[in-house]
């Protein structure tokens, strides 16, 4: 066991010698000085260094392998290049041929004519330049087709199977879209003028008779207007020689307003004619608000009027009703005279402005009999004979019943159980000033 040990401590020995001979021949090689009792790290620093330089020396040498690959490739490519570069030159060569023999012929034929030296200069682009033209000429066109399938009803929101498979596969083709959108009847662009013009001149014919019916209209609230003043007019003369309480006229007053003038009319029959015509009026606009905005032109009126108010006659005339005396000042009347103004009235419209008389009984309603004295009462009756009305009233004292003419009664009697409830049965007769018949017997005798 110790003998063993002694071998190995001689044989530790030995290498150490060894190593230490090592290092000092590796020390004397070594021109820089060296810290030994740093030795240890120092070996470190020169692994890691070691490493570092290696990392960058596989890069290298896969850069140099890349850039032999692309060496070979291109040295493979030049000779197809080469040859095509010397079918270029010869196709140049032939362009240029051709272009000198053109040119001698069109000087020969035109010799008035200069030709420059810039002329001779063929200007080329790069084929970058052009590929980055087409590019941008591409990306603007898919960009502009996009957005008129997204525009349209018929195309948008993939509702058209024909466009949807044209962007799914980015195809965009312009022909596929122009039948989609414009039908089968028209197709393509090229064919839209002619479609267009046929349906402008329909729209014309429809302008032309939108504005010709526009006249009529018109012309229509003019007439109603006048037949308006005329109506009043007669009326007026319906009420000469028939006085309020025998010393006022009734009078009815049509007054034309200064600021809606009926007048108008005229100047839009004038106007009319170059409504919605190209380049006067936009065919966006209505006829309603083409009016609206000629009325406040013509008559300087700021305020907005409707359509259907400028349409109406009676927008442009004021009426009041007057009591006047023999100078025609206006006075105002009692209540009974006013009540009798108003009944007159009714009576004149009945009489004069219904356009033709009917079949049937015509009656003359008179309530608030109270209003009236035996002077204005005694109007109606003459009224009724000359238009042969029948006068219905209740009052607890009838005016006149006593006149040679006659007047049909209903006496209502009070009932003897309740005085506020009448004998179901009323006293009916004809009187007279003579005497009083009774009713039924009157009527019987009538019919004999």
């Amino acid at each position: 066991m110790i003998c063993n040990m002694e071998v190995k401590i001689s044989h530790l020995l030995s290498e150490s010698a060894q190593l230490k001979s090592d290092i000092d021949t590796i020390l004397s090689q070594i021109t820089i000085p060296v810290n030994t009792q740093n030795l240890f790290g120092l070996v470190k620093q020169y692994e890691a260094k070691k490493k570092l330089v290696s990392i960058r020396k596989n890069r290298l040498q896969d850069k140099k392998n890349k850039e032999s690959n692309e060496l070979s490739h291109l040295n493979g490519e030049l000779p197809h290049l080469q040859k095509e570069l010397k079918e270029k030159q010869e196709e140049i060569a032939k362009l240029l041929n051709s272009y000198n023999f053109k040119k001698g012929q069109f000087v020969q034929q035109h010799p008035d004519k200069d030709f420059s030296a810039s002329n001779d200069i063929i200007e080329t682009k790069s084929l970058d330049e052009l590929e980055t033209e087409f590019n941008i000429a591409q990306e603007n066109y898919i960009t502009e087709y996009k957005s008129i399938v997204s525009l349209f009803r018929e195309t948008r929101e993939g509702k058209n199977p024909q466009i949807n498979i044209q962007v799914n596969n980015t195809l965009y083709q312009f022909r596929i879209l122009e039948e989609v959108l414009l039908g089968g009847k028209i197709r393509y662009l090229d064919n839209v003028s002619d479609y267009l013009r046929e349906a402008n001149e329909q729209r014309l014919s429809i302008v032309e008779n939108i504005r010709e019916n526009m006249i009529k209209v018109f012309s229509k609230t003019l007439r109603r207007y006048q037949d308006y003043d005329t109506i009043v007019k007669n009326l007026n003369t319906f009420f000469i020689g028939k006085k309020i309480s025998d010393t006022y006229y009734l009078n009815l007053n049509f007054k034309e307003y200064d600021d809606i003038n009926i007048g108008w009319i005229d100047e839009l029959q004038k106007s009319a004619r170059w409504v919605n015509k190209p380049g006067e009026l936009e065919f966006g606009h209505c006829v309603q608000e083409f009016i609206e905005e000629l009325f406040k032109k013509i008559t300087g009126i700021r305020k907005a009027i409707e359509f259907k108010d400028l349409l109406n006659p009676k927008t442009y005339f004021d009426l009041t009703v007057k009591l006047t005396d023999e100078e025609k000042n206006e006075i105002p009347g009692s209540t009974g005279e006013t009540y009798s103004a108003i009944v007159l009235l009714g009576i004149a419209r009945l009489s004069k402005v219904q356009e033709k008389r009917r079949n049937g009984l015509r009656f003359i309603i008179l309530e608030e009999l109270a209003n009236l004295d035996d002077t204005n009462f005694n109007v109606f009756p003459k009224i009724a004979r000359e238009f042969d009305y029948q006068i219905l009233t209740m009052t607890p004292k009838p005016y006149n019943s006593d006149s040679e003419d006659g007047w049909y009664l209903h006496h209502l009697i009070k009932g003897n159980k309740d005085n506020n409830i009448n004998y179901p049965v009323p006293a009916s007769y004809y009187k007279t000033r003579e005497n009083r018949i009774d009713l039924e017997n009157y009527l019987k005798a009538l019919e004999r």
